[in-house]
């Protein structure tokens, strides 16, 4: 055929009009794949090339649990989150200011209580 191997990779000689040839690269002589079975499983497939038919030809196949990543939330669902966490920042931020509010109280009061006493 017109396939040969070199380095571990697979090459094609092209035989051209003028009688002369080109090498093209094809891949390497082992290669592996890996395909999903189902939702719940993939397949990796080690693939060898055949000279003889120019074709890889599968070696092997592994099959092991990979679960296919949770869908993104809908717009809907995120709009939903997003309203949600506003709302708990919102609250978040009224409990600051009634905080400070009587820290500054607090505060005053005792400013007020060293005037009184004459400490200032």
């Amino acid at each position: 055929m017109n396939y040969f191997i070199e380095n571990g990779n697979v090459y094609k000689r092209i035989e051209t009009e003028s009688g002369g040839s080109l090498t093209a690269y094809v891949g390497p002589i082992e290669k592996v794949e890996t395909i999903r079975i189902d939702d719940e499983t993939v397949a990796d497939v080690t693939y060898q090339f055949d000279e003889e038919s120019g074709q890889y030809v599968e070696q092997s196949r592994t099959e092991r649990a990979e679960p296919l990543p949770p869908p993104p939330p809908s717009l809907e669902d995120r709009i939903v989150q997003l309203e949600d966490e506003s709302a708990m920042l919102a609250l978040e931020l009224v409990d600051t200011q009634i905080r400070l509010e009587q820290s500054e109280n607090e505060q005053a009061a005792l400013i007020l209580e060293l005037v009184e006493k004459g400490v200032i």
